[in-house]
């Protein structure tokens, strides 16, 4: 999507990238560029994605690993994750061969369905290591 509007010595362009719009606006010599997110009443919308792993799944989930990062790598770069992480079945920064429970992730998405097709393309979904994968609104409080 491209937009420009031109008024009087104002100048705005508005493009999408990805889901967020970029808004420049220029105005005489001076040029201000504005970032809007996927808005919701003002607030960004976030979602929370619970998945929890099937039983003795840990070797899968480390073959598939690289995959999964890179796409909430693609989330981090947009400054679309808030947070994700592993669950680990025992109270250890390193579970070891007691593997994870599931994982969260809380990011913004433009929409409930988008956050869905989005968690239903992981790789760890695709792999077999969730047994259910929950997507649900997140308000952040703090």
């Amino acid at each position: 999507m491209q937009i420009a509007i031109s008024f009087n010595a104002v100048f705005i362009t508005a493009r999408e990238i990805s889901s967020p719009l970029l808004f420049h606006c220029a105005l005489r010599h001076i040029a201000v560029t504005f970032i809007f997110y996927p808005t919701h009443k003002g607030i960004p919308v976030l979602y929370v994605i619970y998945a929890e792993d099937n039983k003795d799944s840990l070797e899968k989930r480390l073959s598939v690993r690289a995959a999964h990062l890179a796409r909430l790598q693609i989330l981090k770069d947009e400054d679309r994750l808030l947070t994700a992480g592993p669950m680990p079945i025992a109270d250890s920064e390193d579970p070891g061969h007691a593997g994870f429970s599931g994982s969260v992730i809380i990011a913004e998405f433009a929409s409930l369905d988008e956050a869905q097709t989005w968690a239903n393309d992981d790789p760890y979904v695709a792999a077999g290591i969730y047994q259910t994968v929950t997507v649900r609104p997140f308000k952040r409080v703090f």
